[in-house]
């Protein structure tokens, strides 16, 4: 199995409640592990170091995240879900059952989408506007 599909079964279990949180985060760990174990010995503290920073801040996150969003997320979750099955069924991808290695695609497209957006939002609220200067004009 690839590590793309680890990635992918992993995620899933957490989405659909077969694990929590901590064991999303000790699969991903176990794909990155065997990743660096493959990179050159010379390199591997390093990422070794990258990989722990991640893991913590991952964490910290999440805890975050549980505390301070998790009742808005809850309250709005039946919304999120309506909103998703609707995009899902507008694209073509069927909502229930298994998917198919193109549906597949086409959801986490989808969802890289989404997320695209979000960041872009994130950015456009929080970024200050650019200053606009006026080009120099030749003498």
């Amino acid at each position: 199995m690839s590590d793309l599909s680890q990635a992918v079964h992993v995620l899933e279990d957490l989405l659909s409640g077969k694990t929590d949180f901590n064991g999303f985060k000790a699969g991903e760990l176990a794909i990155i592990d065997h990743r660096i174990a493959t990179a050159a010995p010379a390199v591997q503290p390093f990422l070794y170091v990258a990989r722990d920073s991640l893991a913590a801040g991952a964490s910290t996150l999440v805890g975050a995240g549980e505390s301070a969003l998790g009742p808005i997320i809850n309250a709005s979750s039946d919304t999120q879900a309506t909103m998703l099955a609707n995009v899902m069924s507008a694209a073509g991808i069927p909502t229930a059952g298994p998917l198919s290695v193109a549906e597949h695609a086409a959801l986490v497209s989808l969802i890289n989408g989404f997320k695209a957006f979000l960041d872009k939002r994130h950015i456009e609220i929080v970024a200050p506007p650019a200053v606009q200067r006026a080009a120099p004009q030749a003498a």
